[in-house]
């Protein structure tokens, strides 16, 4: 009757462990998951932001070019333009 009576304490023991252990199993399980989605929101957040900065520095690198394009085509107006006033030198100076 003992030994009966320690077989049955120890199968109710070995059972509430078990259940503790999965449902403990379980809790990791799903922090692990919470872990998982909140990091996959930040990053989507993060390449959100960089997206974004990325349209920006674009827009700015375009605005520098047409900038830089005018400011060469005026370069190069006032460049012809001297020269021409060379050439005028020139004539002037060979006239005399």
């Amino acid at each position: 009757m003992r030994i009966w009576i320690a077989t049955v304490i120890a199968f109710v023991a070995l059972g509430v462990s078990a259940c503790t252990r999965q449902k403990t199993d379980s809790e990791a399980r799903e922090a692990g998951r919470d872990a998982h989605r909140s990091a996959e929101e930040l990053k989507n957040e993060t390449d959100s932001a960089a997206h974004k900065a990325g349209e920006v520095a674009h827009k700015v690198a375009d605005a520098t070019e047409k900038a830089a394009k005018q400011a060469g085509r005026k370069i190069q107006e006032a460049a012809k333009e001297a020269h021409e006033g060379w050439k005028d030198a020139d004539r002037e100076k060979a006239r005399k």
